[in-house]
């Protein structure tokens, strides 16, 4: 008997670890099923996704039209509309597409003269903006107000103020910390009086620190030679290579920042006083 107890005993523990083996296989397996399908879900929202993120990158031909629906895809019909920095992908198309996190139209506005009356929003002031208007320091510390009570001296021991006051939209080739302007800093300086003056400012202190006499009169600009200009012709002129490419940057800021006047007047007295002195320019 005890040997058919024994084999008796053995089937049923057999079958109930057969048993036991299938329970334990199949929640195995309905766990891998149960992984499977949300990786399989995953790849897919990550698809469409992907795919909506790629086509809300996509750049908007000029002039081209989009039949969306004004609330969720509204449009910016002037072709002169200004943009912030964030948003110059933007800049002067006739329709461009919403945000895709907050499905809301970037900040748009068009230019007006000094923005008056004054519209609802403003872009941000950029650091060269604010430096011309004497509300923030150059990387070294310095402020505009500083530069314009530098003397002679001064002007030629110290390093990198020239493209702060006389800044263009081209990076600089001597400082890589100059400013470059971007178009919409170049619409607020031509449109803003305080720093159309600002830069007349800087055009007298530069004139004075090269010799010449800079004066408007009735709103007409005269240069002239100054009291020490022989002086500063031997001792300057002729010993630094670097003056006729400072010229050429204030020359090229007057230009672009709408002293076109002021620009051409100075551009020729720097030229005659070249001749009359016969200056060898480096």
């Amino acid at each position: 008997h005890s040997g058919s107890n024994q084999v008796v005993c053995f089937e049923v523990t057999s079958k109930y670890l057969t048993s036991l083996l299938w329970i334990l296989s199949r929640d195995s397996l309905q766990r891998a099923m149960s992984g499977l399908a949300k990786y399989i879900v995953m790849l897919s929202l990550s698809a469409v996704l992907g795919g909506r993120m790629k086509d809300e990158s996509l750049q908007v031909e000029e002039g081209e039209h989009l039949e969306d629906p004004p609330e969720t895809f509204p449009c910016c019909p002037q072709a002169e509309c200004c943009q912030n920095e964030g948003n110059s992908g933007f800049k002067g198309l006739t329709c461009a597409k919403a945000s895709w996190f907050t499905g809301e139209f970037p900040h748009c506005e068009k230019m007006v003269d000094a923005w008056d009356p004054p519209v609802a929003w403003k872009p941000r002031v950029t650091w060269p903006v604010k430096f011309l208007r004497n509300e923030a320091k150059d990387p070294w510390g310095r402020k505009l107000e500083q530069m314009h009570s530098w003397s002679n001296s001064e002007l030629r021991g110290e390093r990198n103020w020239l493209e702060w006051m006389f800044p263009t939209n081209n990076p600089s080739p001597w400082s890589s910390n100059a400013p470059t302007l971007t178009d919409l800093d170049i619409k607020v300086i031509k449109k803003e009086e305080a720093l159309q003056q600002a830069l007349r400012k800087n055009l007298e202190i530069f004139a004075k620190f090269l010799g010449i006499k800079v004066e408007w009169t009735s709103g007409q600009v005269k240069f002239s030679d100054g009291p020490d200009l022989a002086e500063r012709v031997d001792n300057f002129w002729e010993n630094d290579p670097a003056i006729f490419a400072a010229i050429n940057q204030v020359h090229k800021c007057l230009n672009l920042l709408g002293l076109e006047t002021e620009a051409q007047e100075f551009l020729a007295t720097t030229k005659e006083i070249e001749e009359r002195f016969d200056i060898d320019d480096f």
